[in-house]
């Protein structure tokens, strides 16, 4: 949803309240503000109020309101288009319905919602608060609705596809800064912050200008080489600033300090109480609410023990596949997954349910698991047999008092993740049983076999998480880690195709002969990871999710803007800047040809800044370094066309950032190359074409030309 989209339509399109009856003990809905909604109320009320908490809980469910209706604008369709369902048993019905998400806050007595279209619903937690505390529900409700649509967001930033894979992927402060604008800042202050920016840009640019331009001004004779590394300036070669300068450096930086992950504002409360909030400029509808990844893969790493049944597409190693893995596989098969947890702490089995989404789509790289997600059931029975029996599986929770009937129903479930014992079930209905596996010495020795079956990649993976959960890494770090290790799916699945079908739908060719996919670093590994993954790529392409992900491919990433520019047999193709990057990374090179000819067709086709994204977005895993090793291969035409990388890299107002992070030994590398390729005319400096641009480069005759453009 565009910036424009989420400034013109409410932010919250009801509040509700509900509260027990005192003849009946049922919850009922007691009030709703602006006006009452057309739904299945004692239904709504059921959820608001799922159990009795100590104090207060949160829960969340998801409501669909159908967009159209053939028929034209009739009585009865317009009825039909008000309703807001529950749950909607066609796949294509609620593929094309408006998706609102329900936050509620519960305590013993009565609980207040909000529905809300904003996948970020997460930021109106303070004022369901206080609208909790409120003494007259009624007054609650029109206080928190006008609170929450008092909100300004016509100045939220909006990423594209790969800008968007770019901000998920770095924990970087300040990318895509100049997306932000200043609106709450006077027009004075305003002008004085970005002519300041604007400065501090070109002051960047100018000294790596007189870097290249002063070299032979540095040489003067005292025994100092062309290019040093000054550890008193932290290793930097650009000339130092004068005091003034540096002051004045400092300060515009100052003013400018940010975290572009968010964008920060405000709503005022009662007209008076102003609560600050932060909502996630990388949002997206597969990432709900404020889940928390870390604790769900700290929960799944617990679980050690063997799964009884066994299951294809779920069970790739056997009986002691790792619980975690398990609960990808399931997610990327669409399998139906329960979680059971304390009727005490719903919000903990919501956060699971909703971290579970964030994990199987990759962090919004695939999509159709929100669509598929009950936060919290209070009661899976017989009587949700639309839930149970849907076609695109369910990622549901519910409470560990069901624990009893629910084993002896497996025809429910697929997957029973217990997070009150630390227990994995795989659906005997689903499976086949595997063979016995209790006596301790035979599991340890299972176990011990078991890594050295596994895939390296896997074996990394679940290592980098026990160290990441153990260490306290940030959350973000471990969404980026788990994004890609579903990218990396999706890539094996690419070849997968290519290798058993004879095509691919998820790469768009056209004539080209680049390469594409997954880069492996023997044969060996590339023919057991197909016959590893090959159930469950079977699985995936036969589900919602992959469909979608090849629409999302075809509008964002060979959308028309992108494709018009790339014809067969045209010097620029669609590159997947990804697979040559991981080519560089595992030294996957047969000969300094085939060298030679990878780092110039990386460069060649970074023609501009939609390019120069496209790479960082592949190279955010420190590919960069691996392609600064360039800059000291034995052919000079390699060293150039690292030269023009890294150059794209470093001129792009967003590469800049990846380009400062580079090894300084590695950068004076690169100064020394850059000089030189200025100087035969090889590289456009700053002050000439951009080295994006189609038009041909200056040809600077002499070193003093050089000078005067800087």
């Amino acid at each position: 949803m565009s910036s424009r989209e989420l400034s013109t339509s409410p932010h919250v399109q009801s509040v509700l309240t509900a509260a027990y009856d005192p003849h009946s003990g049922q919850p009922t809905i007691i009030a709703q503000y602006p006006e009452p909604i057309v739904a299945d109320l004692p239904l709504l009320a059921s959820l608001m109020l799922p159990a009795q908490p100590k104090q207060q809980d949160w829960t969340t469910f998801f409501l669909y309101q159908a967009n159209a209706i053939s028929g034209g604008n009739t009585p009865n369709n317009l009825a039909n288009m008000s309703k807001l369902e529950y749950n909607i048993r066609s796949e294509y019905k609620k593929s094309t319905s408006t998706r609102l998400h329900v936050l509620t806050l519960y305590n013993r007595d009565r609980a207040i919602s909000i529905i809300t279209h904003h996948s970020f619903f997460h930021i109106f937690k303070p004022l369901l608060v206080l609208g909790l505390a409120e003494a007259n529900p009624q007054d609650a409700l029109i206080r928190v609705y006008e609170a929450a649509n008092s909100l300004d967001l016509t100045r939220l930033p909006h990423l594209n596809y790969f800008e968007r894979a770019v901000l998920i992927d770095s924990e970087k402060l300040h990318l895509f800064e100049e997306k932000f604008r200043d609106g709450d800042l006077d027009a004075e202050h305003r002008d004085s912050v970005v002519s300041n920016a604007t400065t501090l840009a070109m002051s960047d640019r100018k000294n790596s200008v007189a870097t290249v331009g002063t070299i032979e001004s540095q040489d003067s004779g005292f025994g100092r080489p062309s290019y040093f590394i000054d550890l008193k300036r932290s290793g930097s070669t650009a000339p130092q600033q004068s005091s003034s300068s540096a002051a004045s450096t400092n300060n515009s930086t100052n003013n400018l300090v940010r975290d572009t992950h968010f964008f920060e504002t405000k709503f005022t409360y009662n007209n008076s109480l102003k609560v600050p909030l932060r909502i996630p400029v990388d949002h997206h509808p597969e990432i709900v609410s404020d889940f928390s990844i870390i604790n769900l893969v700290s929960a799944m790493l617990q679980i050690t023990h063997p799964c009884e049944t066994q299951h294809p597409e779920l069970t790739t190693y056997g009986a002691y596949t790792p619980a975690l893995l398990i609960l990808i596989n399931g997610l990327i098969t669409q399998k139906r997954i329960l979680f059971l947890g304390s009727p005490e702490d719903t919000g903990i089995i919501c956060d699971r349910v909703l971290a579970a989404c964030g994990l199987g789509s990759g962090n919004g790289l695939l999509r159709n698991f929100v669509a598929h997600a009950y936060p919290y059931v209070p009661a899976l029975s017989d009587a949700d047999e639309d839930i149970i029996n849907s076609p695109g599986g369910y990622i549901a929770g519910t409470s560990a008092e069901n624990a009893a009937r629910l084993e002896t129903n497996p025809s429910w479930w697929d997957i029973l993740i217990n997070l009150e014992t630390g227990t994995l079930k795989i659906s005997s209905a689903t499976g086949v049983q595997g063979p016995s596996l209790t006596q301790d010495k035979l599991a340890a020795a299972a176990q011990q076999s078991l890594l050295g079956s596994m895939n390296p990649e896997d074996v990394a993976f679940l290592a980098d998480l026990r160290v990441m959960v153990s260490d306290h890494f940030a959350e973000p770090s471990v969404r980026a880690r788990c994004r890609l290790y579903i990218k990396r799916f999706v890539r094996i699945a690419t070849n997968y195709e290519d290798f058993k079908h004879g095509r691919t739908q998820l790469w768009s060719n056209p004539g080209c002969d680049f390469g594409y996919g997954y880069t492996w670093v023997s044969d060996t590994q590339r023919i057991f990871d197909l016959n590893c993954y090959s159930p469950v790529i079977e699985a995936w392409r036969v589900s919602k999710s992959y469909r979608y992900y090849i629409d999302e491919q075809k509008h964002e990433v060979w959308n028309p803007t992108y494709m018009k520019r790339i014809t067969p047999g045209s010097d620029r193709m669609l590159f997947d800047f990804d697979y040559y990057l991981d080519k560089i990374r595992y030294q996957k090179i047969v000969d300094e040809n085939e060298s030679a000819q990878l780092y110039k067709s990386i460069a060649e086709h970074l023609v501009d800044d939609d390019d120069t994204i496209r790479f960082i977005a592949s190279s955010s895993i420190n590919n960069l370094f691996y392609v600064a090793l360039g800059l000291f291969h034995r052919q000079a035409d390699v060293r150039t066309a690292t030269v023009r990388i890294i150059r794209s890299v470093e001129m792009n107002p967003t590469g800049h950032y990846f380009y400062t992070a580079m090894s300084q030994f590695q950068k004076v590398a690169y100064k020394r190359l850059l000089h030189d390729a200025v100087r035969d005319a090889r590289v456009p400096t700053p002050g000439g074409p951009h080295l994006h641009s189609p038009q041909p480069p200056v040809i600077f005759e002499s070193q003093e030309a050089v000078g005067k453009v800087a």
